[in-house]
């Protein structure tokens, strides 16, 4: 099975943020980007309600199939898409599609105090 090469990119403007995304089709979206634009890929996995998952996502993961949720966000490590449960010195685990049920609650530019200590 191919995965789809995607990608979106925070852009930090003077006078707005903005989340772009793109294909290497339309480069020309890059190009806009800023210098300073943080550039994310997709996983090739999409959330319970069908939604794209990126790198830098928060999600919600049930991964006991339990209800019980704990927050994760998404990062590239070691050569994968990983999953670090937030506020934990865990090691990340892969993200994998059997791993459980993912939903996304935000992102590390747009919802920064998710990541946050409580």
């Amino acid at each position: 099975m191919e995965r789809e090469i995607k990608f979106r990119c925070w852009n930090e403007w003077a006078d707005r943020n903005e989340m772009v995304c793109f294909t290497l089709d339309t480069a020309m979206i890059f190009e806009n980007c800023t210098t300073n634009a943080k550039v994310m890929e997709y996983t090739g996995l999409k959330d319970i309600y069908n939604k794209e998952i990126y790198e830098g996502d928060i999600l919600n993961v049930d991964k006991n199939y339990s209800g019980s949720y704990t927050p994760t966000y998404v990062l590239f490590y070691k050569g994968t898409f990983m999953v670090q449960v937030v506020h934990k010195m865990n090691a990340p685990f892969p993200l994998a599609d059997n791993v459980g049920t993912y939903e996304i609650i935000g992102n590390k530019y747009e919802n920064a105090e998710l990541l946050e200590e409580k």
